[in-house]
């Protein structure tokens, strides 16, 4: 009885803390990951997004250029574009910038 009791004093406080420490990671995790960007069709897509496992995930979908008053950080998406620095974009920014960085991005990273 006493060893079961020791158990459950010294398991149950560590189970607990797993699960807090594990929802403290996920609700934090946004504030510390970088925006990647996507190039289709449509134009340039930003999105809010995190890599766990391999695996990419997708917090928000801008559509657009917002994410905070001084510009937001643009960090390639994929391996591909692993070595390619992180571009600074100024807010708001007008279509020539738009267009200077898409030109950039196809320049570095082809569309196929």
């Amino acid at each position: 009885m006493t060893v079961i009791w020791l158990v459950l004093v010294i398991s149950l406080p560590l189970m607990v803390a797993g699960v807090l420490a594990l929802a403290l990671l996920f609700t934090l995790l946004p504030f510390f990951t970088p925006s990647y960007y996507r190039i289709d069709a449509a134009g340039i897509t930003i999105q809010r997004g995190f890599k766990l496992f391999n695996r990419q995930y997708k917090w928000l979908d801008f559509g657009g250029c917002r994410e905070t008053a001084g510009g937001f950080w643009l960090i390639p998406l994929e391996s591909r574009a692993a070595v390619f620095r992180a571009l600074y974009l100024p807010f708001p920014p007008d279509s020539a910038l738009l267009e200077k960085l898409r030109n950039t991005l196809e320049e570095h990273f082809p569309i196929i």
